[in-house]
């Protein structure tokens, strides 16, 4: 195999890798953050209209969906990064010499 070829790799294939366990470990302790704190909602207003304020909703899907989102590109990525490799270094490929003169 082809010493870029390994290192293109060897590099794709760790990015991956720390892409699924950091996403995977947000995901458990941000699950974990809401098991321990549940607290009901500030209520605004009084009596019947009472409203539930909802502030950072836009902060709170978006850091919700990053860690998911570094494990759905992080598995692809490790599956097929001998592919994306080969791809990557077809340029640096040595080629073979022709025999014909």
């Amino acid at each position: 195999m082809n010493p870029y070829r390994r290192a293109a790799t060897f590099l794709i294939r760790l990015v991956a890798i720390c892409m699924i366990f950091f996403g995977a470990t947000l995901v458990f302790f941000d699950g974990a953050k809401q098991k321990v704190s549940r607290r009901p909602p500030a209520r605004v207003g009084q009596g019947d209209r009472a409203v539930v304020s909802q502030p950072g909703v836009v902060k709170r899907i978006v850091s919700r969906s990053l860690p998911w989102g570094m494990v759905i590109i992080g598995v692809p990525l490790l599956v097929r990064s001998s592919a994306l490799a080969r791809r990557l270094t077809e340029d640096l490929d040595d080629e073979e010499p022709s025999s014909e003169t």
